[in-house]
């Protein structure tokens, strides 16, 4: 039993960290939430719903998985934060030039 709590663990820290990095895509290039499935060969990819399923696999309780999304949230709106800021600044440096 323990180890099925550690690969469930590993694949929703995995989902996790892979809709971070899929949000971060997805705010940097400008992408709206819902945008057009010709892009992508596999259908519409949603970093936030990345991590959700991440937070919900990798749950083995409602306490934990309420520790897991508040943290997962956290890094994901510091995320969109800092890529706000350096899209801010990138557009700053183009329309001054």
């Amino acid at each position: 039993m323990r180890e099925v709590m550690i690969i469930k663990m590993i694949i929703g820290i995995f989902f996790i960290v892979y809709g971070l990095i899929v949000s971060a895509i997805e705010q940097y290039k400008r992408v709206p939430l819902f945008y057009n499935s010709k892009d992508q060969v596999n259908g519409v990819i949603n970093g936030f719903a990345c991590i959700v399923v991440g937070i919900v696999v990798s749950a083995y309780n409602l306490n934990q998985g309420i520790i897991i999304g508040i943290i997962a949230f956290s890094m994901w709106g510091i995320e969109k934060l800092i890529i706000s800021k350096i899209l801010k600044n990138k557009d700053e440096k183009l329309s001054n030039i």
